[in-house]
């Protein structure tokens, strides 16, 4: 990889981490809903996207889902996941596997209120 484009990755995900730590200053207020049920939450200049939970979901899918919410606004999880911004545009967690907002957590409790409706 060539010099120039090391050094602008480098200078983007520096403004990308400066948004984010402006953000994780600033309360979450949640803007709109979308028709798909998707929530928008703005915290100081940053806009997050976040699934909206299922009103007639069980309990397991709506703690995972009110706990990815919660890591993603506050830039932290309970199991100890912080945010990764390495690309510009998205945000990553690693939860621990036990933790409610893992993907395992989550999918198995999805697919397990599923296969009994």
């Amino acid at each position: 990889m060539r010099a120039g484009r090391r050094h602008r990755r480098a200078l983007e995900r520096h403004r990308v981490q400066t948004l984010m730590a402006e953000a994780d200053e600033s309360p979450a207020e949640l803007v709109a809903v979308t028709e798909d049920k998707y929530e928008i939450w703005q915290k100081g200049r940053v806009a997050f996207v976040l699934p909206g939970t299922p009103p007639n979901a069980p309990d397991a899918v709506r703690s995972g889902i009110a706990a990815r919410k919660a890591a993603a606004l506050r830039g932290r999880c309970d199991c100890g996941a912080t945010r990764d911004t390495h690309r510009p545009g998205r945000v990553a967690f690693v939860h621990e596997y036990e933790c409610p907002a893992s993907d395992q957590a989550i999918v198995a409790a999805w697919d397990a209120w599923k296969a009994g409706t």
